[in-house]
């Protein structure tokens, strides 16, 4: 497994970086059939005598029918948010919006989430084709449901909806400080020192990141598993099993705890279904006494 040992020193941070993981970047554009319509709202302020900003009026242009869009638009939102499931933070700024800019993606879980992103695009690409033929008809079924706000000129057409569904995907790697060059001895060694103290921060950030995760889905099981009147679904057992096998990756800080909990969490998982759990009260309380367990281990370790 590559990860970075806890020995490494600030001189070959970069290079431990860039053979344990790359960055990863996915931007996603869709189209709403949501807009702001200006006159109306002039309509509906005579009505009512308003005057000034009083704010803004948004109407559906597929009110009623919008539902085939609202599948497009969730399956383009399931990869970005796969996205986020198999990558972690790689910020300097621990302020900032996390789940912005490029994100850490380990060597290891590199072909699966090629695989797994790959499928999500596919079939979101698929859902905008199907959409698009029955865009048409949409519209007309929408008419009668919006009335006199209805304008033809409101809808774009299928062509141009067709180029505002983009998923943008890049991957690069993690810059070392030998990449600069041109610049007296003295301002590259400044720099170096930066990028390195930066890159530090990162992997501080990231590995917190990874815990808050592990913390955040065994949290969330728990809580399904000691509500008796829980619904209990599949994705919940799904979410914890798989840090499994992404832990383990996302491990790029060597941090021995981490085995420790991965096989914790299959070991309680093992043999484990939703419908178990379900079904047999003895085993949801077992699952739910080892869930709380692993939530004790890590709070112990203020994690």
């Amino acid at each position: 497994m590559d990860t970075i040992d806890a020995a490494v020193t600030d001189l070959d941070m970069g290079k431990a970086l860039q053979e344990s993981a790359l960055l990863a970047h996915v931007k996603i554009s869709v189209w709403d059939s949501v807009k702001t319509d200006h006159t109306e709202l002039e309509t509906l302020k005579r009505l009512h005598n308003a005057k000034g900003d009083v704010g803004y009026l948004r109407k559906n242009m597929l009110a009623g029918v919008d539902g085939p869009l609202k599948a497009v638009r969730s399956a383009y939102a399931a990869v970005r948010m796969r996205h986020y499931d198999l990558t972690l933070p790689w910020v300097s700024d621990l302020a900032a919006d996390r789940k912005t800019g490029p994100r850490l993606l380990p060597h290891p879980i590199f072909q699966r989430y090629l695989k797994e992103i790959g499928d999500l695009k596919r079939h979101a690409v698929d859902e905008l084709e199907g959409f698009l033929p029955i865009y048409p008809s949409l519209i007309l079924s929408a008419q009668p449901n919006l009335g006199g706000m209805y304008k033809q000129s409101d809808y774009p057409t299928a062509e141009e909806i067709r180029s505002r569904f983009r998923i943008w995907q890049d991957f690069e790697p993690i810059p070392d400080g030998a990449g600069f060059r041109g610049l007296p001895p003295n301002y590259l060694e400044r720099l170096s020192h930066h990028l390195k103290a930066r890159q530090s921060i990162q992997v501080q950030a990231s590995q917190r990141a990874m815990w808050e995760e592990v913390g955040e889905r065994v949290r969330h099981l728990t809580d399904r598993l000691s509500d008796k009147d829980a619904i209990f679904k599949e994705a919940s057992v799904r979410a914890v099993r798989e840090l499994v096998t992404l832990l383990p990756g996302w491990n790029i800080g060597g941090d021995q705890r981490v085995n420790e909990v991965a096989n914790d969490i299959d070991n309680m998982l093992t043999g484990i279904e939703a419908s178990d759990l379900r079904k047999d009260p003895a085993i949801r309380s077992s699952t739910a006494s080892e869930a709380q367990r692993i939530s004790a281990k890590l709070a112990s370790w203020g994690l």
